[in-house]
């Protein structure tokens, strides 16, 4: 019998802010227990149409982390923040689901360190923003045979994105967006990877 996973979190976090220097914190301490994971290591079923595999609960897994953010201004028309996510996560795991082979992964699949900036302007109607992210190494899943996955290095990284806006009116605005700047090709994921990206768009609010 497949059981549904329950996912159960706990938090506390506090938020203060420091008016007299235009600052805002806010933290918090999380504590998340997954059971009953389900993954594909209930075996097969052959059919007509060629094999099916099944899925079955493959056990449990806890994560424990923080997360801290820190923003503020700058004479008015600068605005930044800083934001820090450490997370530790530990599998347990069932033998035949165990080192990435059953899709699921999380302890060796989710970054221990995730950090994320952004600085950004504002003028009358013009807008500048840039955004940079780094992440610890980890490693990624990736497809392999017999319906069954394989762990994959994936290094540390920093990303830089950047966006610049014009406000035509209060409902209209104008922006060009780049992804991944400062490189042409990025590995982020146990996935392809991802590519330099220059985006325009046009939005109204009504």
């Amino acid at each position: 019998l497949l059981k549904p996973t329950v996912v159960t979190n706990y938090e506390m976090g506090w938020d203060h802010g420091f008016t007299r220097w235009n600052l805002k914190f806010q933290g918090a301490g999380f504590h998340q227990h997954n059971q009953d994971l389900v993954g594909l290591s209930g075996g097969f079923l052959i059919t007509s149409a060629g094999p099916y595999f099944l899925p079955s609960n493959v056990g449990d897994s806890d994560a424990n982390g923080l997360d801290l953010e820190l923003r503020g201004m700058l004479r008015k028309s600068y605005r930044w923040g800083v934001n820090y996510r450490p997370e530790w996560i530990s599998d347990h795991l069932v033998p035949a689901a165990q080192n990435g082979v059953g899709y699921v992964d999380f302890e060796h699949t989710t970054p221990v360190e995730l950090v994320k900036a952004d600085f950004g302007w504002a003028h009358a109607r013009w807008e500048m923003d840039g955004y940079l992210r780094y992440q610890s190494a980890t490693r990624g899943l990736q497809p392999a045979r017999n319906a069954c996955t394989t762990l994959v290095p994936v290094a540390g990284f920093v990303s830089a994105d950047a966006r610049v806006a014009y406000n035509e009116t209060n409902w209209l605005t104008w922006s060009i967006a780049g992804q991944n700047l400062t490189h042409a090709r990025q590995v982020q994921t146990g996935g392809p990877a991802v590519e330099r990206r220059v985006l325009g768009a046009l939005s109204f609010t009504f």
